[in-house]
């Protein structure tokens, strides 16, 4: 009944969403729908306490119910200390919110690696403007959030706008990917920094880098194709990817 009274009081009736847990439509919500319309007289119209039910899926940790008498709660400022807040949000995205959701290092892993992939194409795109009307939500993406804010096709829709843009390298294509990565929270940073292209916390160290590259090109002019590999060996030991390219090798933190 508090729940009734609330929603009343503080809300007004009819209100526009009702939140819960998949486990709350009986009794808690039909009981809430029951008295709230029977004491204003609206017994054959649902709608006069709230418009749309929105009931989540339950997140579970590794198969288990995520709960806080079992301990296995992992809260959001947590996260963040070790992942991106997009890797968060695209992992919570990649799951349909009515469906259970497995919370856990694979999950996570999948979303960053979609993230550093849909980068990479941006970061190829770099040297495309974006078209003067971008921002605009795109339709595809629009229809899969208006069926029932179905986000795991609107993830599907935007993989198919990044191909799109790659291969028709057009302004147009590139305004309307980003327009749809806004749309969903994602996308919002450098791409060159996010991949980690020159960045490295210790100038000392960059440098350093810096100059096993160059001393790799001139091993490869030489064709000293031993020592080019042993130092790309090297850097990839030290967690470092070099990516060969028309203008010249890059590297990035892996």
């Amino acid at each position: 009944i508090e729940c009734s009274a609330m929603a009343e009081k503080f809300l007004g009736l009819p209100f526009d969403i009702h939140g819960g847990g998949a486990d709350l439509k009986f009794p808690h919500h039909e009981n809430e729908i029951a008295q709230s319309c029977c004491a204003h007289g609206q017994e054959e119209d649902i709608k006069a306490f709230a418009r749309y039910w929105v009931h989540n899926g339950f997140l579970t940790m590794s198969g288990t119910k995520m709960s806080k008498s079992l301990g296995n709660i992992a809260l959001v400022h947590e996260l963040l200390e070790h992942y991106d807040g997009e890797v968060l949000r695209l992992t919570l995205l990649s799951a349909h919110y009515r469906q259970p959701l497995d919370w856990g290092a694979e999950s996570i892993a999948r979303s960053k690696a979609l993230l550093d992939r849909l980068y990479g194409i941006l970061h190829h795109l770099q040297d495309v403007p974006v078209a003067a009307s971008g921002g605009r939500p795109p339709e595809t993406v629009m229809a899969a959030l208006c069926d029932d804010l179905n986000t795991p096709q609107a993830i599907a829709a935007l993989n198919a706008l990044a191909k799109t843009a790659v291969e028709s390298r057009a302004p147009a294509d590139k305004a309307v990917l980003m327009g749809g990565a806004a749309l969903l929270g994602i996308l919002q940073k450098d791409p060159a920094v996010w991949l980690g292209y020159g960045q490295s916390g210790d100038r000392s160290e960059a440098a350093a880098i810096d100059a096993l590259l160059q001393e790799r090109q001139q091993a490869r002019e030489a064709k000293n194709f031993a020592r080019a590999d042993e130092i790309r060996d090297e850097l990839g030991a030290r967690g470092i990817a070099i990516e060969d390219t028309p203008t010249g090798a890059k590297w990035r933190k892996m």
